[in-house]
């Protein structure tokens, strides 16, 4: 599990995500009931979750974020960078899409919120 801070203009999402694992004949064949592959195919999948409010969202799909281009970018990159990803990493879609020339800091270096 990595928990991720995703950015966007005048936008922060706390997320976390985590990538399925072949641990165990059982799980993978659980994960395979469920839709996702067999064996080495499962650990392709990374299942983001947007945390906060009343209801947090979870999806494996980065293209079901209900139009949201702010987290299908941020799920697409997670997905791509997901093994140099670590804890507290900010996932900055301006920056990531080429619209700023310079990747946010994180808001917990920023003393005055």
């Amino acid at each position: 599990m990595k928990y991720l801070e995703i950015r966007d203009s005048a936008t922060f999402i706390v997320a976390a995500a985590f990538r399925f694992s072949e641990t165990t004949k059982e799980a993978q064949w659980l994960l395979s009931r469920a839709g996702y592959g067999r064996g080495f195919d499962q650990s392709r999948y990374v299942m983001l979750i947007r945390l906060g409010g009343d209801h947090p969202t979870i999806n494996h799909d980065s293209y079901m974020w209900g139009g949201s281009s702010t987290m299908t970018s941020a799920h697409q990159y997670i997905e791509d960078n997901f093994d140099s990803l670590q804890d507290g990493d900010v996932v900055d879609v301006e920056f990531i899409t080429g619209r700023t020339s310079s990747k946010k800091l994180s808001e917990r270096y920023d003393q005055s919120i």
